[in-house]
Formats: C-alpha cells, sequence, structure tokens
C-alpha cells in the first residue's frame, strides 16, 4: 500500500512516517517547502517542522530518498517524489492554492506509477474533497497523536503512598 502525506499530517505529529506499518510512505517534495517556511516558527508548528526535517535528513543518510530508505525493522520505506503540477489541469489561484495542487498531483503520480493502492493523508478536509473528486483515495490521519481509550487520559490527580509519621 502507498500513503503520501500532507504537510500537516507531519506538522501535527512529527512521528506520522512511523505509522504506516510495512508500507510505502511517500512525502511530495513540496511538503519541504511548506515545512521551510514553518520552521523558523517559535510555535509548536515551527517545532514539529524541525523535528520532521531532522527525521527526515537522518534517514536520508541511511540511503536516497528517491529511491527509498527504510522506516526501520519491521517497517517500511520513506521515499521523496514529485510530479509537474500542470498534470492536474485546474488553474493555480494563490500560493496555498499551487502548493495543494503541487501536493495532489505528487498523490496522483504515485497512483498512477504503481500497482499498489495509494492513499493521500491529509488533515485538511477542503483537501481530502479536492482529492476524491480527482480520483484519489483518502483518508484523515488519525495516528499516534490521538487518544483512543478514555482511561489513558491524564485526571491530573496522582496518588502518593507516604510512609507514616
Amino acid at each position: 500500500m502507498n500513503y503520501v502525506l500532507d504537510t500537516n499530517v507531519l506538522l501535527h505529529d512529527p512521528n506520522a512516517l512511523f505509522s504506516f506499518s510495512d508500507n510505502h510512505v511517500f512525502v511530495p517534495i513540496y511538503v519541504f517547502d511548506e515545512l521551510d517556511k514553518f520552521k523558523k516558527e517559535l510555535s509548536q508548528r515551527g517545532k514539529s517542522a524541525r523535528e520532521v526535517i531532522r527525521r527526515i535528513e537522518e534517514l536520508r543518510r541511511t540511503g536516497s530518498l528517491f529511491n527509498g530508505v527504510s522506516l526501520g525493522e519491521g517497517m517500511g520505506t520513506l521515499y521523496v517524489n514529485y510530479a509537474e503540477t500542470e498534470d492536474l489541469g485546474i488553474p493555480f489561484e494563490g500560493q496555498q492554492r499551487l502548493m495543494d495542487n503541487a501536493i495532489l498531483a505528487a498523490a496522483i503520480a504515485v497512483r498512477d506509477s504503481s500497482d499498489e493502492d495509494t492513499i493521500f493523508v491529509t488533515l485538511d478536509v477542503n483537501l481530502r474533497l479536492r482529492a476524491d473528486a480527482l480520483g484519489l483515495k483518502v483518508m484523515d490521519y488519525e495516528g499516534e497523536g490521538s487518544v483512543k481509550n478514555i482511561d489513558e487520559l491524564y485526571t491530573g490527580v496522582a496518588t502518593l503512598m507516604v510512609p507514616g509519621g
């Protein structure tokens, strides 16, 4: 299975690269332009951008991002890909729309060059709608950042046993 990640997934969860088992994970090259734009921020978004860039750089040192690098034992393979943005055949309006279209074009390129199912993963509902309209399978990201069990939530209370005295 191929998973193509949108920028917002990586900003939301810098560990997202490792959330797709032993599948192929694709990061469109255009995502790095967006990460670069956010990395100087002092916000959580800036911290996440820096963390993702560092992790991908560590992986790059083990091989070629173009040919694919292992995400670890029992994990999948990370690829960085691109596509000509004109492949979508739809007009571009504004810088963000241009970037979104470029990322969509990269996802379509993965789908069209593989015999495996390809899923575009994004937290952006409008981008999911656009991707679906272009024939891409889409999903919202519900990875490691989400709490699945109410018992896992921190209550703010801790019980300490101390010796009597």
